[in-house]
């Protein structure tokens, strides 16, 4: 070979390496933080909500409130409950993921297999993770979701997969709540054991008044007696009425 074809390969091969090196060490885009990804996410879904629920704010009486027309086809909790699901598939094994994992199974209220897959799976991925106890607590409410086989199967994975106490706590708690009515036996046995092994806990405190109410306010009960005042600023007692037809109406505002 000669010297001139030498220098003219080696010049090539040398700007080879060079274009090499300087992809190598090009400057890659940052890895996205998944807590910013969701806080943003997140914004965009609320500022979607108050935007679709604008005119109940904007209402000044329950006339107009009445007159209000809504395609409820169009709540963005619609379309949002994929995009948290899509997050909590992309970002798995972050807090921001369970916590996107619970925004979806608050939103969808069709897919009732998809929500029982992504319940299970929470408790498989995030059962220790800070938003296990806030998972816990819900569980009750996606009882009309997921039935009652449902919620006892993830209550009972929840409780044995587990390690914080309150969350344990929880997760028997709405075990026993899910089994009250249709099978005491099996809701007291469970409000037995959170009172005596997480006694500390508020699951216990709330416990105590499940109990009462399975021992005092069943059908076909004498109702407890109480006292209070009529609008008057009267007192009376509901033993008062003992022997009539009584009809009490309990309302509050939230």
């Amino acid at each position: 070979m000669s010297p001139t074809r030498w220098v003219s390969w080696g010049a090539t091969l040398f700007a080879s390496m060079v274009s090499v090196s300087a992809f190598a060490h090009a400057p890659q885009d940052p890895v996205p933080d998944p807590a910013t990804v969701f806080a943003e996410l997140q914004a965009e879904f609320q500022s979607a909500q108050e935007e679709f629920y604008a005119p109940f704010k904007a209402a000044k009486t329950d006339e107009e409130m009445a007159e209000i027309q809504i395609d409820w086809s169009k709540d963005p909790s619609i379309a949002y409950a994929a995009k948290f699901k899509d997050f909590a598939t992309k970002y798995e094994g972050t807090e921001p993921a369970a916590e996107a994992l619970l925004a979806y199974m608050s939103m969808e209220r069709n897919d009732r297999a998809a929500v029982l897959e992504q319940a299970e799976r929470f408790v498989e991925l995030y059962a220790d993770s800070p938003s296990a106890e806030g998972f816990a607590r819900s569980l009750p409410m996606f009882g009309w979701m997921l039935g009652q086989d449902g919620v006892v199967k993830l209550t009972t994975a929840l409780f044995e997969r587990a390690t914080n106490g309150e969350v344990k706590a929880h997760a028997l708690f709405a075990r026993a709540q899910s089994q009250m009515s249709s099978d005491m036996a099996m809701a007291r046995a469970d409000f037995d054991r959170l009172l005596k092994d997480f006694g500390e806990t508020a699951a216990a405190s709330s416990a105590e008044g499940s109990i009462f109410e399975m021992e005092h306010l069943q059908i076909g009960m004498v109702a407890p007696d109480f006292e209070t005042t009529d609008q008057d600023g009267k007192p009376w007692k509901l033993s008062d009425y003992r022997g009539k037809v009584v009809v009490i109406d309990f309302w509050g505002f939230w």
